[in-house]
């Protein structure tokens, strides 16, 4: 079923859910021959770049939530920490793999597939209009590459994050009680104080960076201020909570945030480490 996920791309975010709900049900090998399993029917329904992708979004993701978080009992900032560590390691092999063998055939396959799809995106983005207008379709490609680590990075922390969350609401084989969480862990969630320094310096950076500082700069920062969206999105919950809205017009609200005021919940997210909302309202 993960692999069926994986490949309608609209319940793409949810490929890890059945293979962490089988892990629960029977143990570590098993899980890795499920996850060896789906990767090869990926492999054959949609060719082998899709099944690398489904093996380190998924695969990876899924290993770090079911070793590290629920039998090695690591936090989960810890555990989302870790198998970032480990894809930037795998990315950053296949990127040195790629400089060595820069004439071989697969190289030359990656590339070819990155100038099609990029080549569609930068017309999609001319007909569009907006700020890509004007912007040649080598300079697109460059600004498109340099996006490409920090959007996977933001693209796993999300993961990990809603799987995890649907893992604690269904509470399959009481895993509530086994990490020492309850259903309401994310609506009380906050990011560690010592990001704030980052951010803020990243922040600066972007800002007044140059050239590759200024690119690396940007894509961190992006990765940090999702953290804080998520921690938005915690403090949202808790009042939704507290207010009694659930259901459809719950799903309405987080729609409607994160289309329309997606700076306001970065926002409150972040400033929510100094003034602590959930706290005032709970003196009230």
């Amino acid at each position: 079923m993960s692999s069926f996920f994986f490949l309608s791309a609209l319940f793409s975010v949810f490929a890890p859910l059945p293979l962490l709900i089988f892990y629960l049900r029977s143990s570590l090998p098993l899980l890795i021959a499920a996850i060896v399993s789906n990767t090869i029917v990926v492999g054959l329904l949609s060719g082998l770049w899709s099944a690398a992708l489904f093996a380190v979004l998924v695969g990876i993701t899924t290993m770090a939530i079911a070793y590290g978080m629920v039998q090695k009992r690591l936090s989960l900032e810890k555990t989302i920490g870790y198998a970032l560590i480990l894809i930037i390691g795998i990315l950053g092999g296949l990127s040195y793999a790629m400089l060595v063998e820069k004439d071989s055939t697969w190289v030359m396959s990656i590339r070819e597939t990155f100038y099609e799809v990029s080549k569609q995106v930068h017309e999609l983005a001319q007909k569009s209009g907006g700020e890509w207008v004007d912007i040649p379709l080598g300079d697109f490609q460059k600004d498109l590459l340099s996006e490409v680590p920090a959007s996977f990075a933001i693209v796993v922390l999300i993961v990990m994050w809603i799987n995890v969350s649907i893992l604690l609401s269904l509470n399959p084989r009481n895993i509530r009680k086994w990490l020492g969480m309850d259903a309401r862990y994310f609506r009380r969630w906050r990011a560690p104080e010592f990001l704030v320094w980052p951010t803020i310096l990243f922040g600066a950076a972007s800002i007044w960076g140059q050239g590759w500082v200024g690119s690396f700069s940007i894509g961190i920062l992006k990765f940090l201020l999702t953290i804080y969206a998520l921690q938005g999105i915690s403090v949202l919950a808790f009042f939704l909570d507290r207010l009694k809205i659930f259901g459809f017009l719950r799903s309405l609200i987080y729609l409607a945030v994160l289309l329309a005021m997606s700076p306001l919940i970065v926002g409150v997210g972040f400033f929510d480490l100094w003034f602590d909302f959930r706290s005032k309202f709970r003196q009230t």
